[in-house]
């Protein structure tokens, strides 16, 4: 069974109804993405207040660093774990994520196999990739202020495509997904531009035109190359390589450092 590790203070009366549920009775909730990933999440069929980000560690390796917290020497702490603290640490600099509400494992003495981080459900929000087909422009000028906030807290999301990024109809953005982070990155300007390149490979290259996007991306690149105090080319460059190239993510590391 789950044991929960840590639970946020003041869980509401349906948040705790949640949690207590999955620990209990998991076969009554569903999977939100229905494929055969290693990463799971689930919730309620009634009104969920939670979701819950499942992770099935299935190397045995990959178990007794989970159990014990030790990081991969090519990708830091990985799983649930690596979700938790980099969402909290991403929040903590006043970045729109998700407060984490609880943080559960399925383990023994000395392996860990499944780690589990509890989100509140985010209601009336939809993923950039949906809004794109409908108001391709308005969502990505939405999404566009909260990339630079980012970079300037030089904070590198490995994987920032149109599904980790979420918006309600008032334009509030969330950013989700946080297994993989680099932090105190100082190439910010380069890791900017990159972030809008990366958008179109994953994937607004199939919600709207390239030349749409590349005017889009060029507008706010000449406007930004200022702030970030980087020549315009150089950012022309990295959006180009976040557009174009899909690298490794052990490469993605080393970028902006």
């Amino acid at each position: 069974m789950l044991t929960p590790l840590f639970t946020a203070a003041g869980l509401s009366a349906s948040e705790q109804l949640d949690l207590t549920r999955f620990i209990e009775h998991p076969a009554t909730f569903q999977a939100l993405n229905p494929r055969g990933d290693e990463t799971q999440v689930w919730a309620s069929a009634n009104g969920a207040a939670l979701v819950f980000k499942v992770f099935e560690i299935r190397r045995v390796k990959q178990r007794w660093r989970a159990r014990w917290k030790q990081p991969c020497p090519v990708h830091g702490h990985r799983h649930g774990w690596s979700e938790r603290i980099n969402a909290e640490r991403f929040c903590a600099l006043g970045l729109p994520g998700l407060a984490v509400r609880a943080f559960l494992e399925k383990r023994n003495a000395l392996l860990c196999r499944q780690q589990v981080v509890a989100y509140p459900y985010l209601r009336g929000f939809r993923t950039l990739h949906e809004r794109l087909s409908q108001q391709p422009i308005v969502a990505l000028d939405a999404v566009e202020p909260v990339i630079v906030q980012m970079a300037l807290a030089g904070v590198f999301h490995l994987d920032l495509n149109t599904r980790n990024v979420m918006l309600d109809d008032d334009d509030n953005v969330r950013i989700i997904d946080f297994e993989y982070m680099a932090w105190d990155q100082s190439r910010k300007g380069e890791l900017y531009a990159y972030y809008l390149g990366y958008l179109w490979q994953k994937w607004a290259q199939h919600c709207l035109a390239e030349n749409t996007f590349d005017q889009w991306a060029t507008r706010h690149l000449g406007r930004r190359a200022a702030l970030f105090n980087v020549a315009t080319n150089t950012c022309q460059a990295h959006y180009s390589l976040g557009k174009q190239m899909e690298l490794s993510r052990a490469k993605r590391y080393e970028l902006f450092s």
